[in-house]
């Protein structure tokens, strides 16, 4: 409640730094501003957020157009050990952007231990990671990264992600790239050292999938594309592959 607060007032003002303390946070329900279009910059090194029990079925942080996350982690569940057998993964993401958002940036954060995808970018344009880790200490279940535009009328255009480390989730890949149901997914773009140790899916049939420096590593990182026509691989390399 204090988080959302503290995000609702900087939004109320026009927007501002919103500055995290060092600490973890027990959060018991989705933070969310998805209708703000204020320049919000949130600066939390050090700080982490955990849903509050292992039985959640909510995202954890859906945010407005024009934002700048930084240093932010989000752990899916206080209880590292959580078997995802025993939880209803209903709909709980970790990052999630789904009201047509623009113009947000991650920088240096990192998602862990949610029982679906990580990031899920499923309606929005201009959206970029840059420097992020996934699944790092503890693996996400479906995707760590799902950029998978859902339904007639949703879009996503203009993903950048830049450098940074994506683990294999549990059930899924490292980055999934899927439309899905009538979606519209526009030129991804995955440069600056991207670091995979799980799989890239890539199932778009209509745009541009630029890969220029990713790194593939061990055996569970390897690359799946459904359409070779719409692919651009520039230095992509694979090391401590099984294939």
């Amino acid at each position: 409640a204090a988080i959302q607060a503290a995000i609702d007032a900087v939004d109320a003002a026009g927007g501002g730094v919103l500055l995290f303390p060092l600490g973890t946070y027990i959060v018991s329900n989705s933070i969310s501003k998805t209708a703000s279009t204020a320049h919000i910059h949130i600066v939390a090194y050090g700080a982490t957020l955990k849903t509050a029990s292992t039985t959640t079925s909510y995202s954890m942080f859906y945010p407005g157009s024009n934002w700048i996350i930084e240093g932010l982690s989000l752990y899916g569940y206080v209880d590292s050990g959580t078997d995802y057998s025993d939880v209803v993964p209903n709909w709980s993401f970790g990052f999630r952007i789904d009201a047509d958002q623009v113009n947000i940036t991650f920088i240096r954060c990192n998602v862990d231990n949610v029982p679906y995808d990580g990031w899920l970018i499923a309606d929005g344009n201009d959206i970029e990671l840059i420097d992020c880790t996934g699944g790092q200490t503890s693996e996400c279940y479906r995707n760590t990264v799902a950029i998978a535009p859902s339904g007639a009328g949703a879009s996503v255009e203009g993903v950048s992600i830049k450098g940074g480390k994506y683990a294999k989730a549990k059930n899924r890949p490292a980055i999934d790239l899927e439309p899905d149901g009538g979606g519209q997914l526009g030129m991804v773009y995955l440069n600056g050292g991207v670091h995979l140790t799980g799989r890239l899916d890539i199932l778009n049939t209509s745009n541009l999938t630029v890969l220029d420096g990713v790194v593939f590593d061990g055996s569970d990182s390897y690359l799946y594309a459904y359409v070779f026509l719409f692919l651009d691989l520039v230095n992509v390399s694979f090391i401590n592959s099984a294939y």
